[in-house]
């Protein structure tokens, strides 16, 4: 118990987050001794004037990644299927144990510090958190009709998990895109007029920048990989 809450303190101190409080609840009968169930969320406030909601998305604009460290807690249905005997138990082979230690269950990186810093040198026009549901699913929530994401593949830095899991388990393109986040964690909407400043202040603050993609015209609720 008490590295699973230095775990939350942490991940609070990389967020500007204040932890409140919590409950522990026993559920005798229903969980074995040695499981647990985590559960936590966090409340913002921001003023109206100063939301970022992507209305002011047009064609032209350019997309940031930011690289992420694993598939950040996502995902892990599809990767159970894939790695674990029955969906269940882990595999017999010791390389594939290390493979899930060193690469599957790497913690998420927290985007917090970094992208409160660009806020304040670079209007920024969307925000996209890769989570459940992969690009297909996050990046048309920031996008205003008539706009679409355009993504260049040979742009985004999938790394060697993802690369794995797709060579391994012959995993089609629209179903990998549409799980995980590819390597990018976190997405960002800028013109072109500042996206080098953008990616030169991010790589700044220690996050790996790539210039992914860009925005045209098209239905939101697709993608284009190109």
């Amino acid at each position: 118990m008490d590295r699973i809450v230095a775990g939350i303190v942490h991940g609070c101190k990389l967020s500007n987050a204040a932890l409140l409080g919590g409950e522990t609840a026993e559920h005798p009968g229903t969980m074995k001794e040695d499981e647990f169930d985590l559960a936590g969320f966090v409340v913002g406030v921001v003023e109206r004037d100063l939301m970022i909601d992507g209305s002011m998305i047009r064609p032209g604009d350019k997309i940031l990644g930011l690289e992420s460290s694993g598939p950040h807690s996502n995902g892990f249905s599809l990767i159970r299927k894939l790695l674990l005997k029955d969906g269940k138990h882990l595999p017999s082979d010791p390389e594939q144990i290390k493979f899930l230690k060193d690469y599957a269950l790497k913690p998420t990186r927290i985007y917090v510090q970094s992208i409160l810093k660009l806020l304040q040198k670079v209007p920024v026009k969307g925000m996209v958190h890769i989570t459940g549901g992969g690009y297909q699913e996050n990046v048309p929530r920031v996008l205003p009709k008539g706009s679409q994401a355009k993504f260049y593949k040979d742009k985004i830095p999938s790394g060697y998990f993802f690369e794995k899991i797709k060579r391994d388990y012959k995993l089609d393109e629209l179903e990998l895109f549409g799980t995980f986040n590819m390597g990018i964690g976190y997405m960002l909407v800028v013109s072109k007029e500042h996206v080098d400043i953008a990616e030169e202040f991010l790589e700044s603050t220690g996050e790996s920048v790539h210039k992914i993609g860009e925005i045209v015209s098209g239905n939101r609720e697709e993608i284009q990989l190109v």
